[in-house]
């Protein structure tokens, strides 16, 4: 039992780290386009990143 609360303590560690360096990534590019352009249109591949931590963020907050 110990065993499989100890897999979720580390499924949920891994998920908020994976969140934590998705946005970093995000801000990150996000900074890059600013620097470059104050007014830019978000690129395909940046969206689908933001999808991605988005979902991440979901399956964290669900029960």
């Amino acid at each position: 039992m110990s065993n499989n609360s100890g897999g979720v303590c580390r499924s949920v560690l891994e998920l908020q780290n994976n969140i934590i360096e998705g946005q970093r990534d995000i801000i990150g590019e996000l900074v890059k386009l600013y620097c470059t352009e104050p007014v830019f249109d978000l690129p395909e591949e940046l969206q689908s990143r933001i999808r991605e931590v988005n979902e991440m963020y979901r399956e964290l907050n669900t029960p």
